[in-house]
This record gives structure tokens, sequence and C-alpha cells, in this order.
């Protein structure tokens, strides 16, 4: 009798133990969502930010820094949320340290190659062209004249012309027109004779362009006879100008 006594407390007791759980997990079933609502509404976003595991690839979000609470009658700066966020970020790679004797570069920048100097050659001589010989003056034929004449004949200005081109080429020489007249006449009237025809030489090759101090007139009367002979054929000769070059 008492076997089967404690057998039925046993087993009454085992059945107050099923109902106990029965209730526990109906009561679990029942609250646990209303008290995890409750928690998420009264809980702070940081927290729960934080408790959230982070996805896989992504960093975990850092925690919003909050300020102390500050004392009556005291003001302090209130910390930003997003300290630390200009400074890098913390990674393994580690910038190289510069060689002993190097100037660490700049990052981002490129250093452009130094430059080769430039060769410096001797200069070479110059090979002055040899100075064109002057050109050779060639005699220049007496002008002649009539009786007491001072005019210049055709032939006479085909000469001068011919004077005109030497100069131009040699601008180192000058001219000298000396003038003559034959033994008639008185001296005085021969040496002024004589002039009039060496001043009208120059007075046309300055016509022509040759400068007038180039030029020079010159009288020798009838002093220089070409024919002394007291003949017509004599005079003839003695009536002329003499042009002579003069070399500067």
């Amino acid at each position: 009798m008492l076997g089967a006594a404690s057998s039925q407390a046993k087993l009454g007791l085992v059945a107050l133990l099923a109902v106990g759980f029965v209730d526990l997990a109906v009561i679990n079933l029942v609250l646990a969502p209303k008290l995890a609502d409750e928690l998420e509404a009264t809980e702070p976003v940081g927290s729960v930010a934080s408790s959230a595991e982070p996805s896989v690839g992504t960093e975990p979000a850092q925690p919003t820094a909050r300020a102390p609470s500050a004392e009556p009658g005291t003001h302090e700066p209130v910390a930003s949320a997003t300290t630390g966020a200009d400074e890098p970020a913390a990674s393994g790679a580690r910038e190289p340290e510069p060689t002993s004797g190097q100037e660490p570069r700049p990052a981002g920048r490129q250093v452009a190659a130094a430059k080769p100097e430039p060769v410096q050659r001797e200069p070479e001589p110059v090979q002055k062209e040899p100075e064109p010989e002057p050109v050779q003056l060639t005699p220049v034929p007496d002008l002649m004249y009539g009786t007491a004449a001072t005019s210049l004949t055709a032939e006479s200005r085909r000469v001068l012309r011919g004077v005109r081109r030497q100069m131009r080429q040699r601008k180192d020489v000058k001219l000298v027109a000396r003038g003559h007249a034959d033994r008639r006449g008185g001296p005085e009237y021969n040496q002024n004779l004589a002039l009039r025809r060496a001043e009208k030489v120059v007075r046309y090759l300055v016509a022509l362009g040759i400068s007038r101090d180039r030029l020079r007139a010159e009288s020798a009367g009838a002093d220089e006879p070409v024919d002394p002979r007291d003949v017509p054929e004599a005079w003839a000769k003695n009536r002329r100008v003499q042009l002579m070059w003069q070399e500067q």
C-alpha cells in the first residue's frame, strides 16, 4: 500500500511539474513579443546599432559620442560626433621611411627627372672671306679743245662717263683735272683759259654724281706743252685737260 501511494505521489508531482512547464511556455509565447516591443521602444538608437552585428565586408559603425552633462554655471564645448573622422584610418601598411641622405617625397607628386646639362662646345673660328682686290684704274686720255674753246665735245663726255664708272668702283681715289693752253696769247689769258676748261670738267662730273670733295681743278696755262713747236699741229695738241688719278 505504501509503495502504491508513493508511486501515485511521484506521478502527481511529475504532472504538476509538466503543467508548470507548459504554463511557463505559454507565458513566454504570449509575453515575449510584448516585452521585446517595449524594450525596442525604450532602448536608445545608439545601443541598438551597437548591438547589431556588422555586415560582412563593412566596418562596424562607431558609436556617437555624447557630451557629458554640464554642471550648472559652466559651458563646456560639445564633442563632435565626427571626432577622428579627419584623421587617416589606421591600416596595416606603413609608409616607407626615407633612406638616409634623401628627402622624403610628397605623396601624389611626381619628381621631374633632372635635365642633362648641355654640352658646351668651343666656338669654331670664323673664317674671314678674303677681301676683293681693288679695281685697277685705267689711265684716262686727255680731253681736247678748239682754239679758245671751253665746251666739252661728245668724245670728252664719253670719256668722263668712263671716269665716273671707275670712281664709283674705287671710293678711295680722287681726280685732278689740270687745264692747258697753247702758247698763243698772253700768260694771264692762257692761265685763265686753262682753268676754265678744268673747272667745266669738274662741274660735269659733279652732275654725273661724283662728290665735289673728290675732284680738284688746276691750271698750267701754256707752261707745260706736249709739243713745244710753234706750229698749228703743236698748238692743237697743247689745248687740252689732263685727268690724273690721285689715290688716298
